[in-house]
């Protein structure tokens, strides 16, 4: 594939973009390694919560005991709408996310 220069400009990086979280009854952590948000729960979720987890796309992961899908913009979005990951502060998860610098700003 010929990379053009308008290429590197898109390639985001992952430690700027997103940020995990706690919620009641765990927490969300951003796998940079496996490029998963993966979600933490130190009980297992009910059978509801199960449901609602594997109906917005997340898979069971026992290799790293976590409930996880693919680190993506759409991923937080979704996360928005799961009452029980909300993060304590009552924010969403959406509004938690470091904000890329506007194109004509300096990064700070």
């Amino acid at each position: 594939k010929k990379l053009y220069p308008s290429d590197s400009k898109r390639v985001n990086n992952p430690e700027t973009v997103f940020k995990g979280w706690e919620f009641n009854g765990g927490e969300a952590v951003v796998n940079l390694a496996n490029n998963r948000l993966q979600l933490n729960f130190p009980e297992k979720p009910s059978d509801e919560q199960i449901e609602v987890l594997k109906k917005n796309g997340f898979k069971w992961a026992p290799t790293h005991k976590s409930w996880q899908r693919p680190l993506t913009h759409q991923t937080m979005a979704t996360c928005d709408k799961i009452d029980f990951i909300k993060p304590k502060d009552g924010r969403k998860p959406t509004d938690i996310q470091p904000k890329a610098p506007k194109k004509n700003e300096p990064e700070r």
